[in-house]
């Protein structure tokens, strides 16, 4: 039997009023009116999926399985809510499930950001094999099957067959994005970045043939090209795909790649100058706030370089995820004690809103910087004085990753200053230390999180920053980032074997 208008409507309510919860983060609120819409007849694929995102927050993970597989069973069922679901099904300890959605997921969604995932997610032959398609029947990949995961398994013999493999035009570049990640699970990041240069040639070389027809086909495109280090042909495509698809909705996303592309070659005075031209409002106030001023970006590394005094003589400082001053003023000598601009995550956020909040509301900011618009709405109206702004995505993901968190930091930090940006606390995780006592109270696998974010990527616009004088960086960084790529990369394997592929990092 069909509900009636009036029950409709109150199920309308209920499931509006589950999506504040939600905006406030208070997902056991949230969970409760979503199952009342849902009692009352807004029985939709929607209504269950966000039931399972508050279920998963709120650690209710066999009603959050149940509820996920009803949203799944849309035909128009998006790829974020098959991942969101073999994640949980790996979590609470059902793998062979996890990977039936995974493949299911594959046979609708095939694109990079999906590759990578699974190439981080599972290490199942019969993956492999759906990955490799028709190639999967070749000698050489089938010895390259057995190598990974095998104890005397060594990095140089899984490069040779890399290379033996590379000219196969049947194996695509999302098999190339997958083996990228699945060889970070066998602490071989020197292979690894062989994979995403393949990877990327093969991007190239099909944008080549077929121009890109959407936005995500170019960031794609371009983030390849810059990848491969092949600018020329990431402005030919861009190029083309402004000529061909220059609609008034595309003119954002065409500056924001092409903006992205010259700041990864190193011509950020290009970038500025068409930032100033094209840009947005809140772009132009960000430039005046950086103007003719020294700025830091302090990340919480522990290297061995007290720089405290140094960081806090600029005229800026930026720092990430900040909630305690305490901790700051406790690691003054290494890292300074001031506060001007904060860059909060989407993760953090959602986990420490409140302690956030409660932060600024002591400590005001000269700026946060937020990643969602309802974010940046919810914190306007806790704290109306707070000056706020949004962090601009990059939206690579289908080809990097989600990307470090400096990465986009650097990136917005040096598109708006007029000064080199100087740089503190960075080692990418070669330290003993990742971060100092108190600034991260979890632990995470170093070999994820490399792959997860694409520490190659980060390394490169970083070093290409460095080499054009746009950042200027303490003696540890600084180190790192004049090895070349390839040494750089032996490092990384290196600490992943020293550190072994099971350890976690505090």
């Amino acid at each position: 039997m069909q509900p009636d208008e009036k029950t409709l409507k109150a199920a309308a309510r209920a499931y509006q009023k589950a999506r504040r919860y939600e905006k406030r983060f208070d997902y056991a609120n949230a969970a409760e009116w979503h199952q009342r819409a849902i009692r009352l007849g807004r029985e939709s694929p929607d209504s269950y999926a966000q039931l399972g995102v508050c279920l998963t927050r709120i650690e209710d993970y066999k009603g959050a399985a149940e509820a996920y597989q009803r949203s799944i069973d849309a035909d128009d069922a998006p790829l974020a809510r098959f991942t969101a679901f073999a994640s949980l099904l790996k979590r609470t300890g059902e793998p062979e499930r996890a990977e039936r959605i995974y493949r299911r997921a594959w046979e609708r969604f095939p694109c990079g950001r999906l590759a990578l995932e699974l190439g981080r997610e599972t290490q199942s032959s019969d993956v492999f094999r759906m990955m490799a398609g028709e190639g999967a029947r070749a000698p050489e990949l089938e010895a390259l099957r057995h190598a990974l995961g095998a104890r005397e398994a060594r990095e140089g013999d899984a490069i040779g067959m890399l290379a033996r493999l590379a000219a196969r035009p049947e194996l695509s570049a999302y098999f190339w994005l997958y083996l990228y990640a699945r060889l970070f699970r066998e602490n071989f990041a020197a292979a690894a970045l062989l994979a995403k240069r393949i990877a990327a040639e093969h991007v190239l070389a099909a944008a080549e043939d077929a121009p890109p027809q959407s936005v995500e086909e170019l960031h794609l495109a371009v983030a390849a090209a810059c990848y491969a280090e092949r600018f020329d042909a990431g402005r030919a495509i861009l190029d083309r795909f402004t000529a061909e698809q220059g609609a008034e909705e595309n003119r954002a996303a065409a500056l924001a790649v092409t903006l992205d592309l010259l700041v990864s070659e190193g011509r950020v005075d290009e970038a500025r100058r068409l930032l100033a031209d094209g840009g947005e409002a809140g772009d132009l106030a960000f430039q005046d706030m950086l103007r003719g001023k020294s700025c830091a970006i302090v990340e919480p590394a522990v290297t061995g370089v007290g720089a405290g005094a140094e960081i806090d003589a600029h005229d800026l400082v930026a720092r990430t995820n900040v909630t305690d001053p305490a901790l700051l003023e406790n690691n003054r000598a290494l890292a300074g004690a001031r506060t001007d601009i904060v860059f909060y995550g989407t993760g953090y956020v959602r986990t420490r809103a409140q302690k956030i909040l409660d932060y600024l509301a002591a400590n005001p900011a000269k700026l946060i910087v937020l990643r969602h618009p309802s974010t940046r709405r919810r914190f306007a109206k806790s704290l109306p004085d707070q000056p706020s702004r949004l962090w601009a995505s990059l939206k690579k993901r289908d080809f990097i990753g989600h990307g470090f968190a400096l990465r986009h930091i650097l990136h917005d930090l040096v598109l708006h200053a007029d000064r080199p940006v100087s740089v503190y606390g960075a080692d990418f995780y070669l330290g003993d230390q990742p971060h100092y006592a108190g600034y991260f109270d979890g632990e995470f696998d170093l070999w994820f999180e490399y792959a997860r974010h694409d520490v190659f990527d980060t390394f490169m616009f970083m070093k290409r920053l460095a080499e054009a004088g746009h950042i200027r960086c303490d003696p540890v960084l600084q180190a790192i980032l004049s090895e070349d790529i390839e040494n750089f990369a032996s490092r990384i394997s290196r600490r992943l074997q020293d550190d072994g592929a099971e350890r976690k990092v505090a």
